[in-house]
């Protein structure tokens, strides 16, 4: 009698071992001798999909679902012909099905578990490697996917601790130091990543994942001339790795190495496809150096590249105006990103106004609440309904267009870009208020507002940002200014300047809104701000504004300019080394300087 048990436990023992012809020869023979036995047919499908014979590997099977649609080993090997043929959904179903048929089989678990997993199904790979882990609670490589899975799922404490089991077990496991270093440095412990990387190469030293990680974790903790020894040599070991040369760029931006930034994040991009991360780097690089029609472009992956919209979802992608007829249709244009964002892209709603209405539209505007009543009125000439995204219920519309997507629409280049003395409308009466205010100190000085840092969860901000006591000891020797607080929430830092000698009037909370900071603005000579919103809100207004950049700014600051295309009355100081303000403020204090002097000679001449 044949034992149709113990061939099907040959056939995978020999396929195991690579020694398919002898397996072939098994199948043919066992078939001959057991025609419609269900294992024999499943057993000669897996030989035809490992020779690449897809269909004929799948009308095998389908005679087995025939007969027996809950036949466990065709299922798996009917989910991994769909894996084989880009079917993922089906593949992932068909394991379902499988582990239905055979709860308690674990040996192509992780085949399911890593499909979910690259499939971005992470609470289908979590619930899969539990399973996984309550039935073979000894194996590290089931609690190293479970970690795998939890870390994708954002559980990072969850993660940690189905690492720390998997180290337990088998501290040598291939990847999981990797992992582990990958994790802390997602939570902000670079110490901890930092150690786990070192131990990682020590075991391998030219694996290029822990080089690339060490590059991120010596960027994190403001190393960069180390990231890009770190970085160069990843890309060194395998030049096609993608995430090894988006750590290249970036650890080369803030060593301002823009060549080599650039070089890198386009390698990446030939080898990664459409990866959003490394799309977005892309796009920030081609518009910091003015190549906007390819920028546009590539700025849309910003909705799965940015760190700042990670977790922000989309909104109506089903009705995402891509250039349909607009006759009798109204499209939503609507604000995203930051405060700062919102006035820097505001400027073309009036361009896609009068296209719409050309066409036969209408548009509507969604702005940020603290936005609202400045947008209102800089925009009251033009035909469009402006509303405060809280409002309780949108009016009926056709179509969606988020805000910075607009100079895509319009084709946008650097050449065509509107870039007028200003756009933006305070309310003439509240800069007027402030005026007299000013005018009753009657001392004939300069009125300069001060902002020196944005918002202090941005992920730049500690590379943005400049201490109190800095900005004290570059300006505090300089008479003739009256110093003014833009800096909303700032009162400890107000008293710690002037604890250090610079004063500062701070009436920042009678600023609710960026229409009260507008007049506020409007009433002073000049401001003086780091990269936040501040900055576009002075230069949209049209005020001299003296913006401080980092080694490695925002895209819309370019390099090596001191002047900006975007805004006419606004002048940048660049740092020129890494974290180190000298420059930049010795710059700035020497124009702020020459500006107190101007002001003198106009009123004696006056």
């Amino acid at each position: 009698m044949i034992d149709a048990h113990a061939r099907w436990s040959n056939f995978r023992r020999q396929v195991e071992a690579g020694a398919l012809i002898d397996a072939w020869a098994c199948v043919s023979d066992w078939l001959a001798r057991m025609p419609g036995d269900a294992a024999a047919a499943t057993a000669q499908a897996e030989l035809l999909r490992l020779c690449g014979r897809y269909e004929d590997a799948r009308a095998w099977l389908d005679c087995v679902f025939a007969v027996a649609p809950a036949h466990g080993p065709a299922l798996v090997e009917a989910a991994r012909l769909a894996v084989q043929m880009g079917e993922s959904d089906r593949a992932l179903e068909l394991f379902e099905r499988a582990h239905r048929a055979m709860p308690d089989a674990t040996q192509w678990i992780s085949e399911w578990a890593m499909l979910a997993h690259a499939m971005r199904r992470s609470e289908v790979g979590v619930a899969v490697c539990k399973h996984w882990c309550e039935r073979e609670p000894e194996r590290a490589d089931a609690w190293f996917s479970l970690g795998l899975t939890e870390q994708q799922a954002g559980a990072l404490d969850a993660a940690l601790r189905a690492y720390e089991r998997a180290m337990s077990l088998d501290p040598d496991l291939p990847m999981l130091r990797n992992n582990l270093s990958a994790l802390y440095y997602t939570r902000g412990e670079c110490e901890a990543a930092l150690a786990l990387g070192a131990e990682a190469l020590r075991a391998e030293p030219d694996h290029a994942l822990a080089w690339t990680n060490m590059a991120n974790v010596w960027l994190k903790m403001r190393e960069p001339d180390k990231a890009l020894i770190a970085a160069r040599r990843a890309c060194t070991l395998t030049p096609d790795f993608g995430l090894a040369q988006l750590a290249l760029s970036n650890a080369a931006r803030e060593s301002q190495r823009w060549s080599e930034a650039f070089d890198a994040i386009v390698h990446a991009a030939k080898v990664s496809g459409a990866e959003p991360r490394i799309q977005f780097s892309v796009a920030m690089l081609q518009l910091m150096h003015g190549d906007f029609p390819n920028g546009w472009i590539n700025f849309e992956a910003r909705w799965n590249g940015s760190p700042e919209l990670e977790h922000v979802g989309g909104f109506c992608p089903e009705r995402r105006w891509h250039g349909e007829a607009l006759a009798g249709k109204t499209l939503l244009v609507w604000g995203e990103q930051g405060h700062g964002d919102a006035i820097q892209f505001i400027r073309f709603l009036p361009s896609i106004i009068q296209q719409v209405r050309d066409a036969g539209g209408k548009v509507i505007c969604c702005c940020f609440p603290p936005l609202f009543e400045l947008f209102k009125r800089s925009l009251a000439a033009y035909d469009v309904e402006l509303l405060p995204s809280d409002v309780a219920k949108l009016p009926p519309f056709d179509y969606q267009l988020p805000l910075a997507s607009l100079p895509l629409t319009l084709g946008v280049t650097l050449q065509t870009l509107l870039a007028p003395a200003s756009y933006l409308l305070a309310d003439p009466a509240q800069v007027e208020r402030w005026r007299r205010d000013m005018h009753r100190r009657g001392d004939g000085t300069l009125k300069a507002g001060l902002v020196w840092t944005g918002s202090r969860d941005h992920q730049r901000n500690p590379l943005r940002a400049i201490a109190p006591e800095r900005y004290a000891e570059a300006f505090s020797g300089i008479a003739g200014i009256d110093w003014y607080s833009l800096q909303v929430g700032g009162e400890e830092d107000v008293a710690r300047m002037a604890a250090a000698g610079l004063p500062l009037i701070d009436r920042t909370s009678e600023l609710a809104s960026f229409d009260a900071t507008a007049a506020l603005i409007c009433s002073l000579d000049l401001v003086v701000t780091v990269c936040t919103s501040v900055a576009h809100l002075a230069a949209a207004l049209g005020r001299p504004t003296y913006l401080l950049l980092d080694v490695n700014p925002h895209w819309v600051w370019m390099t090596e300019r001191r002047d900006s295309p975007w805004y006419p009355t606004i002048k940048l100081y660049r740092q020129r080394v890494y974290r180190d303000w000298t420059e930049p403020l010795g710059e700035l204090r020497g124009d702020l300087e020459q500006a107190v002097r101007r002001a003198a000679a106009a009123r004696a001449a006056g």
